[in-house]
């Protein structure tokens, strides 16, 4: 009869608690309710404001595609260059995970791309264009399988946001600094590349009338490694050969902007140490200092030269990356960083992992 009595008791306890948790469970849902009417009624909605802001949406994306997507796509070469970009940075949205490295290494390397393309103005926006565009493919892909799948790519785009916030038409251009860039003791992949034979063209003549270091300028169209690779200043070797056939009359032609010529020689004055394999730092792109309408290759080859050598082939080895293109407030600036240039590829080359690339050039 007593343990009985203490059963039921107990059961009433655990009834009076199961009671107690239910009423105060329904309290909480019940106050939360009464907050989210109290937040809701001190929201407004104006129509007319809703309808602005997507008109003003609407013309944004008008304006992008008359200000960026047309130009682009009426200028083969550029979209080329472009291209070449998308297809690397492409693949990188559907390889995030979970890992915070992961996420690290991949926002990185996507920074990395984009700021190869700050040179070219029309470059860098159709590229934050594209990527606007997969972001959002991407989002709605991963989204239809499973809502939490997509923080990954939530986490890029936030970082990528922050990284290149410099868009709007109000904002002041940021300056361009010279990135930190180790370079490994050795060629890493895609590197060593070889530039086969070609002729030595007529620039512009800035390298050695405005900057104390001419340069070799060779035709990109003529070679499909510098047509593959990104903007950007490079070091390696390069080898001269002169042209001697007696069919061969040296001949005045105009430099690329039309406004001086030169005497194409074929290399003939060319002898002893000039025709070695030599080091060089190659830049390739658009030359933002200048401005450059056309994608150009200005090789500076570390050697002095008695004579010219317009006409001569080239043939050269890219070994490695040392920078992307950048601006300059001035032009003490940009010589100043040519020569940090030159003294960072030379150090460089004197290590026995590039020495190795001249065998290329033998």
């Amino acid at each position: 009869m007593a343990r009985q009595k203490a059963l039921k008791r107990e059961e009433e306890v655990r009834l009076q608690k199961k009671k107690a948790e239910e009423e105060a469970a329904a309290a909480k849902k019940e106050a939360a309710l009464k907050r989210a009417k109290e937040e809701a009624s001190k929201m407004v909605v104006r129509p007319a404001e809703i309808e602005l802001l997507y008109l003003k949406y609407m013309q944004d994306v008008k304006d992008i595609d008359t200000q960026v997507v047309q130009p682009m796509n009426a200028n083969k070469e550029l979209k080329k260059a472009a291209g070449s970009h998308k297809r690397k940075i492409n693949p990188k949205f559907g390889q995030l995970t979970k890992s915070q490295n992961q996420l690290v290494r991949i926002t990185n390397e996507i920074k990395q791309l984009i700021e190869q393309t700050r040179a070219n103005d029309s470059v860098y926006k159709w590229i934050l264009n594209f990527i606007s565009d997969a972001i959002i493919s991407q989002a709605e892909t991963e989204v239809s399988v499973k809502p939490s799948a997509s923080l990954p790519l939530a986490k890029l785009t936030l970082n990528l946001l922050i990284l290149f916030d410099d868009q709007p038409s109000t904002a002041a251009p940021k300056p361009m600094v010279r990135p930190d860039l180790q370079i490994p003791p050795a060629p890493v992949a895609p590197f060593p590349v070889k530039i086969s034979k070609t002729a030595v063209i007529p620039g512009f003549g800035r390298g050695s009338s405005d900057l104390g270091f001419p340069t070799a300028n060779v035709n990109i169209k003529d070679s499909k490694t510098l047509q593959e690779l990104d903007a950007g200043v490079y070091f390696g070797y390069a080898r001269l050969y002169k042209l001697e056939s007696a069919q061969l009359d040296n001949k005045r032609v105009d430099r690329m902007d039309g406004k001086s010529s030169v005497v194409l020689n074929y290399g003939r004055e060319l002898q002893g140490a000039d025709l070695h394999i030599l080091p060089m730092v190659m830049s390739l792109g658009w030359n933002p200092y200048y401005g450059n309408k056309e994608k150009t290759c200005e090789i500076y080859i570390i050697h002095k030269f008695s004579h010219s050598f317009y006409g001569a082939d080239l043939s050269a080895v890219i070994c490695g990356y040392l920078r992307p293109e950048l601006d300059y407030e001035g032009i003490e600036a940009l010589k100043k960083d040519i020569q940090l240039d030159v003294d960072i590829g030379l150090e460089n080359l004197a290590k026995e992992g590039y020495i190795k690339c001249k065998s290329m050039l033998e």
